[in-house]
């Protein structure tokens, strides 16, 4: 799976890993939606498979290793400021559902609509991670950032 590594680099933060990984989500989604217009379907569907691997792998990785640290670090085990970042989550994949299934069926604008609506939503939501949440993420790992790091370019 090409997970648009190109640009890649040693990161020295967890915001500086997940602020990259976000722009490169970005550009996905960019290049799908030139795809989708140029009427490329096979080659939509295979650049949507790797968006929505992409998406998932994000996801995965906040939900299952940078929440849990972070709401310990606050005292709470559910509904602290990972939880709306958790809804945000599950919204962020029914979209994208959503334009998979307007690329199977050849619905362009559908398309174009829910791909305007992801956006706003990455837009909005990656603003909050790389403003708030990965600052205070680098700040609770201190001397664990290097590893945690490393660990989360290997995730598959």
């Amino acid at each position: 799976m090409d997970l648009h590594t190109s640009s890649r680099k040693a990161f020295a933060s967890i915001t500086e890993y997940l602020a990259w990984d976000h722009r490169e989500i970005m550009k996905i989604l960019a290049d799908l939606g030139s795809i989708v217009e140029d009427a490329e379907i096979e080659r939509a569907e295979s650049t949507f498979a790797e968006l929505r691997a992409r998406l998932d792998r994000h996801i995965r990785i906040e939900e299952e290793a940078l929440f849990p640290r972070f709401e310990a670090s606050m005292g709470r085990i559910t509904r602290g400021p990972t939880f709306p970042m958790g809804l945000e989550h599950i919204e962020i994949l029914k979209i994208a559902e959503d334009m998979g299934q307007a690329i199977t069926a050849g619905q362009g604008t559908l398309f174009a609509e829910e791909r305007a609506e992801l956006e706003g939503l990455l837009a909005k939501h990656s603003a909050w991670e790389e403003g708030a949440f990965a600052p205070r993420m680098d700040r609770l790992a201190g001397d664990q950032v290097p590893s945690l790091v490393d660990w989360l370019e290997r995730q598959p």
